[in-house]
C-alpha cells in the first residue's frame, strides 16, 4: 500500500507528449458485477492519460463481425495484457472439457501456446486479483509473472503500466470533488459489491483516508 500523501505532488509529466501504453484486459464475463469492476478499472486506467485501455464489451459491433479474429488482431497491437482473475474464470479455465468455451478460454490458450510453443517469454503479462480473494485465483501458468491485488496494489499496478507515471493522489481516496479521487471510489466500490455478493469472497473493508 502507498504512503498517504500529505505534500504538495511533483508535477506529473504532460501525457500529451507521451505515447500511451496500449493494455488489452482480458476477464471472464461471469455476470455484471465482474463486468463493472473491469469496466471501473479501465475508465480509471484511461484517466491516468498515460494508459489506453482495450476492452471486448466495448466493441461488439467489431467482434460480432470478426469473431475471434478480433482479439488475436486487438492483441498483438497492445503492449501490454491485463488478465482480471477471479474464482470463476479459474474453475471455468481449469474445466479439462471447457464447456463453456468462450473468449477468456481463447485469449489464456493463445498466451499458453505463445509461452510454451514459441518459447515467447517477451509476453508483458500483468495478473491482478482482489484484496477480497487471494492469488490463488490466478491461473497456474500466470503464477510466475508478478500480480497485482486491488485496490491495495493500484499505485504499483500503474507503475508496471507506464514507469514513468508519477501516479499522485490526495490523502483522502473517496474526494469526490476530484475527478480520479471518483474513478479511484467508483473501483473500490465495485469491488465492494462483487465481494458481498460472490460466494467466498471476503468483505472489503472502505476507509475514508486510505491511499492507493
Amino acid at each position: 500500500p502507498g504512503r498517504l500523501i500529505t505534500d504538495t505532488p511533483e508535477v506529473i509529466p504532460n501525457p500529451a507528449h507521451t505515447d500511451k501504453s496500449r493494455v488489452f484486459i482480458v476477464h471472464y464475463n461471469h455476470c455484471g458485477m465482474c463486468k463493472d469492476v473491469t469496466h471501473a478499472l479501465a475508465n480509471l486506467l484511461d484517466r491516468t492519460g498515460y494508459v489506453k485501455c482495450v476492452v471486448d464489451f466495448c466493441s461488439n459491433h467489431e467482434i460480432v463481425r470478426r469473431g475471434m479474429g478480433w482479439y488475436e488482431e486487438e492483441i498483438k497491437r497492445c503492449n501490454k495484457i491485463i488478465v482480471v482473475c477471479t474464482k470463476d474464470g479459474k474453475r471455468m479455465y481449469d474445466d479439462k472439457e471447457h464447456k463453456k468455451d468462450g473468449p477468456y478460454t481463447f485469449i489464456l490458450n493463445m498466451m499458453l501456446g505463445q509461452m510454451v510453443n514459441h518459447h515467447n517469454r517477451s509476453l508483458q503479462i500483468v495478473p491482478v486479483y482482489f484484496n477480497i480473494s487471494s492469488n490463488d485465483d490466478v491461473p497456474f501458468f500466470l503464477s510466475e509473472y508478478e500480480c497485482y491485488s486491488l485496490p491495495s496494489h493500484l499505485r504499483d499496478l500503474c507503475s508496471a503500466l507506464r514507469s514513468e507515471i508519477n501516479f499522485h493522489v490526495d490523502s483522502n481516496i473517496d474526494d469526490t470533488s476530484n475527478d480520479m479521487m471518483q474513478h479511484i471510489s467508483n473501483l473500490r466500490s465495485a469491488i465492494e459489491i462483487m465481494g458481498r455478493n460472490h460466494k467466498g469472497y471476503r468483505k472489503l473493508k472502505l476507509t475514508k483516508t486510505t491511499s492507493i
